[in-house]
């Protein structure tokens, strides 16, 4: 389960980006973040809701939204902490290999990933397939 958001974890958030929040402003952003993130609308959205919210209350805070929006994502999908996602990584080749990894478990993994639709297969062809969210 993920953990709930804070007005006091945002506002440790917002003062390692170095930006200055007011505590009523914080606590109605906590609302919203959990409006967003219990919607029903795909995690992706919310967290893209929550980015446009968050820049337009403030254009100078884009990466607060940015780590707002990693965290609805991790809430909207019920994982336990975010995991920022990488722009230029959002879809991997199927046969991946890692120092861990060979491809034929990777085949394996994305297969299964697929079954569970935690990701889906991008390029539709059998020889040589993409992975994404």
């Amino acid at each position: 389960q993920p953990s709930p958001v804070s007005a006091d974890r945002l506002a440790k958030g917002a003062e390692m980006l170095g930006l200055a929040w007011d505590d009523e402003a914080l606590a109605d952003l906590c609302t919203k973040i959990e409006d967003v993130a219990g919607s029903r609308r795909p995690a992706p959205f919310a967290a893209a809701a929550i980015a446009a919210h968050v820049v337009a209350m403030r254009p100078d805070a884009e990466l607060f939204a940015w780590w707002l929006a990693d965290l609805v994502l991790a809430q909207s999908l019920r994982w336990q902490r975010p995991l920022p996602l990488h722009i230029n990584e959002d879809a991997v080749a199927g046969s991946l290999t890692t120092k861990n990894l060979s491809r034929f478990a990777a085949r394996r993994l994305f297969e299964r990933l697929q079954q569970l639709e935690a990701v889906r297969e991008l390029s539709g062809r059998a020889s040589f397939r993409l992975f994404g969210l």
